[in-house]
């Protein structure tokens, strides 16, 4: 509700309380806690309750990974998606587009490839928000040539899918290519 209504002084109190308990937080209210302190913007917090959690699953990771990549650390988001892998949580549609966005913010051509097989390995390679998210990442990384690739490839096209090629080939001047 505080993260809703956007109080963050009331969602501290809250916090304040449960946080003077010794005992670890169960995912939902960790979660709920994670999801408020990012959305206002305080990853310190984020990751004290992030710390605090006894399990965490993949909406709990992927909401901390899209934290820092929306506040711009970019590799600090790509390395808690590698831990993420490490400690064996499986991505998910919301998972790849966040790092592939970070991956083309960065630009980081080599980790965009790199989650681009990982895409394949967890079978998203259908999932059109995902081939989207695939598209930016190259465009942003300047490898427009890949990007048409994976567009030729999409079982189906949205206008996000469209935008997106037309759009790489502009910011990468090559409009006279489309063809």
């Amino acid at each position: 509700l505080c993260e809703w209504k956007r109080a963050y002084d009331e969602g501290t109190i809250v916090y304040s309380y449960v946080s003077n308990s010794n005992s670890r937080l169960s995912v939902r209210l960790g979660n709920a806690l994670l999801s408020m302190f990012v959305r206002f913007g305080d990853l310190g917090n984020a990751w004290y309750v992030f710390g605090k959690m006894e399990k965490r699953d993949v909406f709990s990771w992927n909401v901390l990974v899209g934290g820092y990549a929306k506040a711009g650390f970019f590799d600090e988001a790509l390395d808690l998606y590698h831990r993420m892998l490490w400690v064996g949580i499986k991505p998910d549609v919301y998972t790849f587009p966040c790092v592939l966005r970070t991956c083309g913010g960065v630009p980081d051509l080599v980790r965009g490839r790199e989650v681009h097989v990982h895409v394949l390995r967890f079978g998203f390679e259908s999932d059109v928000d995902v081939v989207n998210a695939l598209i930016t990442m190259y465009v942003k990384c300047g490898d427009v040539q890949s990007a048409r690739l994976v567009f030729d490839r999409m079982p189906r096209r949205d206008r996000i899918s469209w935008n997106a090629m037309i759009s790489g080939y502009f910011e990468n001047g090559e409009c006279l290519r489309m063809g």
